[in-house]
């Protein structure tokens, strides 16, 4: 029941009626900001979100941190109103993302502005390059491979290239061999630089039956007839066919030396990596005797 007390005896001058009524008290007001660690990562890189809660008093609770309407994980107010985020598995593109306070029965509910998230990746272009190249043994080949990135002008992190399956005889220049942050895109030159050596294409251990076969027979042929021409001397004929027959193996031995392919494929792999994000595409180089 409500009271009221005349300390200074003025009641009397007034007709006083007094009414049981509703007394509310809301929760605390709050406002949520949002930072973010940086407005565009590269993918697979990891971004924090921070949110601050502030009040009257300093609020408690959660926050939730959301891409769009999907929920990213949440944090917990420290005892200055902040939690944070940190994750890597946004995917590439770009992200609206907001901190919403959960409230107390203390703290009202507040959910801060959108912040974009930009997440790149980058592409390595074969089909608008040069990754196939025929070339003579000592000589050299030339690939190009353009590197773009997937979502602004310029690359937001660095790319480092590197060559793979490369023939332990040959070298190869790669230019450049870092992309720098901030710059566009990219057409990447690979220069690679075969010896002599690549033209020697017959693999060790195949065509040696064949060589080996004739060289016996060019060699048995003279014995096997030896007594024949003693006996028969005279007997042009037999002599000539002897010796056409020993001049035929022989050009068989020449030609057996003598085959083989005449072009050997090597497949080289360029790598491009920015922190734990990879990419790479295929380059055949195809030597020539």
């Amino acid at each position: 029941m409500p009271q009221l007390t005349d300390v200074n005896g003025k009641r009397s001058n007034y007709s006083v009626t007094l009414i049981n009524g509703t007394l509310t008290i809301s929760p605390e007001p709050t406002k949520t900001t949002l930072a973010l660690g940086a407005g565009t990562v590269m993918l697979q890189s990891i971004v924090t979100f921070t949110a601050t809660v502030s009040g009257a008093v300093m609020p408690s609770g959660t926050v939730t941190f959301l891409d769009g309407t999907s929920s990213l994980g949440n944090g917990t107010l420290d005892k200055n109103g902040v939690a944070s985020l940190s994750l890597s598995t946004l995917t590439a593109g770009t992200h609206n993302i907001t901190a919403s306070y959960t409230g107390t029965s203390n703290f009202a509910v507040s959910t801060s502005t959108a912040s974009t998230e930009t997440v790149q990746d980058f592409q390595l272009n074969a089909s608008g390059g040069t990754t196939a190249a025929p070339v003579t043994g000592g000589t050299s080949a030339q690939f190009t491979v353009p590197i773009a990135p997937s979502i602004g002008q310029t690359f937001v992190a660095p790319i480092t290239l590197a060559l793979s399956g490369l023939p332990s005889s040959a070298t190869a220049t790669i230019t450049p061999t870092t992309i720098a942050a901030g710059s566009s895109a990219t057409t990447v030159t690979i220069s690679v630089t075969t010896s002599s050596q690549l033209a020697v294409l017959r693999p060790a251990g195949k065509g040696r039956g064949l060589p080996a076969m004739l060289t016996v027979l060019a060699c048995c042929i003279p014995l096997l007839t030896l007594r024949r021409l003693r006996s028969s001397l005279r007997s042009r004929r037999v002599k000539a066919i002897t010796m056409a027959a020993i001049t035929l193996l022989m050009a068989a031995f020449m030609a057996a030396c003598g085959a083989g392919p005449t072009q050997k494929n090597y497949t080289m792999t360029l790598n491009a990596a920015s922190g734990s994000l990879q990419h790479s595409v295929t380059l055949q180089l195809t030597v020539k005797k």
